[in-house]
């Protein structure tokens, strides 16, 4: 019995290990391509009225937003502000 309950809950623990991040990664997507559904929206009247424009865009520009800050995050003043040290305040 209680081999079984080890399993279970090891299975248990480890599936909400891997769903979590990814439900946690697509709210902070969505909640991304609110915030930039208004900045897109001007933009959404160039494109087909077929298209999903304003999420598209919303996606895209979130999307170039992370890129961008990881690239960022690979350059030398990314890396030195990554470790530098806070002071104890």
């Amino acid at each position: 019995m209680k081999c079984a309950r080890e399993f279970l809950t090891t299975m248990l623990v480890g599936g909400v290990l891997v769903v979590l991040p990814i439900y946690l990664t697509v709210l902070v997507l969505l909640k991304g391509m609110q915030s930039a559904a208004a900045l897109v929206r001007p933009f959404t009247m160039l494109l087909p009225s077929w298209l999903p424009a304003e999420n598209v865009l919303s996606l895209a520009l979130v999307l170039v937003v992370c890129f961008l800050i990881g690239v960022a995050v690979r350059t030398r003043i990314g890396k030195a502000l990554q470790h530098r040290k806070v002071p104890n305040g």
